[in-house]
C-alpha cells in the first residue's frame, strides 16, 4: 500500500485535553500512526454483493448499511432520494421502506435509521420534520410516528430507555452549547454531554455513534478521540495521532466559516484531514480518512497489537468506501463506475462483475475479513 502507515499502540494513563472536553486523568488506549514497523499480513477474504438495479431502487449516495437476519438495509441519503432499501444477501432487491411524502408512514427525507432486533422494528430518522418513523422489521409496514420536541442531527438508543442525541449545531443549556443531549423514553432532557466549541449549521461526516460489545461510543469530526458514552457520563476510550496528516485546528474552522458560512470548500482545498471513520470488530480497528483528495485506510490488529501491511492491497483499494461492520467483517462499497477504471483492484471476481455491469448500475457491496 503506497505511503503505508504503521500502528503502534500502548496502554497508559494520560492527561487528556480534548477539543471541547475538560482535562482529567482518564485511562485511554493511545494509538500512534507512523510510517515504520508495518508487518505483512495474510490476504483478507472478500465477499462481493452486486446490488440489483431496477427503476425502483436506484442508489446514488449510500450513507449507512446494516445487515440483520440475512437482509441488507441501506440508506440512500442523496438529497433527491433520501430513502431506505432492503436487499437479500445475494443483492436482490426486496423492497423500499416507506416513501417520501407527508402522509402516514412517509418522510420528508430519511437521514438515518436504527434497527431494534428485540422489538423487531426499524426506525427511520427524519430530521427535516423532527420525527422518528417506526416500521415492522419483518413486514416493513408503518407502525407509528414519534415527534421529537427539539432539533437534532441523529441519535442512538442507550440502556434503560435512554436516548443520546447529537446535533452539529449544538444543544443550548443556559449560555453554553453541548454536542450531546440525553433524554429519557419520553424525550425529557436528563443530561448534557460534550461541551461544543464549534457550533455551525454546516458539517462534514457521518453518524458519530457506534455500538460495540454492548457499549456505546461517540466520536466528533476534527477531534482524534473516541469516547465511551452512557446516560450519565462520557469518557475517552481511544485517542489517536498521525505522524504526518493533521486534523484541522479550531482556528482554521472558525476563520473559514464567518457568519455560519460553509467551511467545506476551504477544508477540501487544504492539507488537513477532511473527515474520518472509526470502525471496530472483535479483532481489528479500521481508521479510514480523507486528505489531499485521497483516502487512506489503516488496519490495526488488537490481538497481536500491530499494524498489518497487505501486499495485495494496491493504492486503488481507496476507491472502496468503508461504511460499517458485520460480525468479523468490515462493510465497504464500490461504485459500478469505479470498477470500470483500469486502476481498480485486480481481483478476479471483481473483474467478472465489472464485465457484467454498466456504470449506471447500483454499487457493489464488499465484506472484507482481515486475518
Amino acid at each position: 500500500m503506497k505511503n503505508s502507515l504503521a500502528l503502534l499502540i500502548c496502554h497508559c494513563l494520560l492527561l487528556v485535553g480534548c477539543t471541547g472536553m475538560t482535562k482529567s486523568d482518564v485511562a485511554v488506549d493511545e494509538l500512534f500512526f507512523d510510517e515504520e514497523g508495518a508487518f505483512d499480513g495474510e490476504s483478507p477474504a472478500f465477499t462481493f454483493i452486486p446490488l440489483e438495479t431496477t427503476e425502483k431502487n436506484l442508489l446514488s449516495y449510500i450513507t449507512k448499511v446494516k445487515i440483520v437476519d440475512d437482509r441488507i438495509f441501506i440508506l440512500d441519503a442523496n438529497h433527491i432520494n433520501e430513502t431506505m432499501h432492503v436487499y437479500d444477501m445475494d443483492g436482490k432487491f426486496i423492497t423500499q421502506i416507506g416513501a417520501k411524502g407527508n402522509g402516514p408512514g412517509e418522510y420528508k427525507g430519511a437521514y438515518d435509521f436504527h434497527i431494534d432486533e428485540i422489538a423487531q422494528t426499524i426506525t427511520v430518522t427524519d430530521t427535516w420534520t423532527q420525527n422518528l418513523i417506526v416500521y415492522d422489521l419483518n413486514t416493513y409496514r408503518y407502525i407509528s410516528r414519534k415527534n421529537i420536541p427539539f432539533g437534532f442531527s441523529t441519535y442512538i438508543t442507550l440502556p434503560d430507555g435512554y436516548y443520546a442525541w447529537y446535533s452539529i449545531s449544538g444543544f443550548k443549556k443556559a449560555m453554553d452549547y453541548y454536542y450531546v443531549q440525553i433524554t429519557d423514553s419520553l424525550f425529557n432532557i436528563t443530561n448534557y454531554l460534550y461541551p461544543a466549541d464549534f457550533v455551525r449549521h454546516y458539517g462534514i461526516g457521518g453518524n458519530p455513534f457506534y455500538r460495540f460489545n454492548n457499549k456505546t461510543y461517540f466520536y466528533k469530526q476534527f477531534n482524534p478521540v473516541v469516547y465511551e458514552i452512557t446516560a450519565d457520563d462520557i469518557k475517552p476510550h481511544y485517542q489517536f495521532s498521525l505522524k504526518k496528516d493533521m486534523l484541522p485546528p479550531l482556528e482554521f474552522l472558525i476563520s473559514n466559516s464567518p457568519n455560519d458560512t460553509d467551511y467545506s470548500r476551504a477544508l477540501f482545498n487544504s492539507n488537513y484531514i477532511q473527515q474520518y471513520s472509526f470502525l471496530e470488530t472483535e479483532q481489528f480497528i479500521l481508521l479510514c480518512y480523507h486528505v489531499n483528495k485521497s483516502t487512506k485506510v489503516i488496519v490495526y490488529d488488537k490481538k497481536e497489537k500491530k499494524y498489518h501491511r497487505y501486499a495485495d492491497f494496491p493504492d486503488n483499494i481507496y476507491e472502496f468506501t468503508f461504511i460499517g461492520t458485520y460480525k468479523d467483517n468490515f462493510i465497504a462499497y464500490i461504485s459500478s463506475s469505479n470498477i470500470k477504471k483500469p486502476s481498480t483492484m485486480k481481483n478476479d471476481e471483481l473483474q467478472l462483475l465489472s464485465e457484467k455491469r454498466t456504470e449506471e448500475d447500483n454499487p457493489i457491496l464488499c465484506l472484507i475479513k482481515f486475518k
